[in-house]
């Protein structure tokens, strides 16, 4: 899987790219006959806000999505889509740090926006904390993304304390390491080895 592919896949939703989920499924289901709620959408949601605090924070999106759905859009359907969602926004977030790490090397660097940005957010979200509006304002600031935004709301928290402390040590080597800019071109030395 190319660098590029896998951060189409850990990309935050927006209006920009919210074209390419939509497919032509979609509208055909707006022309099937309106299937039933399903019965037991209390109990998933009393089972469903039990969900533990350090859970992904795809869990606790989803579960407010389903708290929002009207009576008649509470069918199976929609609440699997609800739970599709959440398991694969937690997938690719352990999929992302882990190919990141898996593939680091002198000819597939970490780059700063990794550092400063991606590899925060989804450690973040790993450990169950929202990421501020202004994430990427704040990964150019210093302290930084992980060490002003995530450090503090989660080194307190004795349920996360021994995950907080290891994410910690692996953000501050990878702040020690040299990096490459996405932009800037390879060295010399680099491109003879490709």
């Amino acid at each position: 899987m190319s660098d590029q592919t896998n951060l189409w896949l850990y990309r935050e939703p927006s209006p920009a790219n919210m074209h390419l989920s939509t497919s032509q499924s979609d509208s055909d289901e707006k022309q099937l006959p309106q299937e039933p709620d399903y019965e037991k959408y209390a109990a998933m949601m009393e089972l469903w806000s039990r969900i533990h605090q350090k859970a992904h924070l795809s869990w606790r999106e989803g579960l407010e999505t389903a708290r929002r759905l009207q009576a008649g859009e509470r069918s199976v359907s929609a609440l699997r889509k609800v739970v599709t969602k959440a398991m694969r926004e937690e997938f690719t977030g352990v999929e992302f740090v882990r190919y990141k790490f898996r593939t680091a090397s002198d000819r597939h660097p970490i780059m700063r926006d990794d550092v400063s940005r991606l590899i925060p957010l989804a450690l973040g979200r790993l450990m169950g904390v929202a990421p501020p509006d202004d994430a990427d304002e704040q990964a150019l600031r210093c302290p930084g993304l992980w060490d002003g935004h995530f450090v503090p709301r989660t080194i307190f928290r004795l349920d996360l304390r021994l995950a907080v402390e290891y994410a910690d040590e692996i953000m501050q080597i990878l702040k020690t390491v040299r990096m490459r800019d996405s932009f800037e071109p390879a060295t010399i030395e680099q491109k003879a080895m490709e």
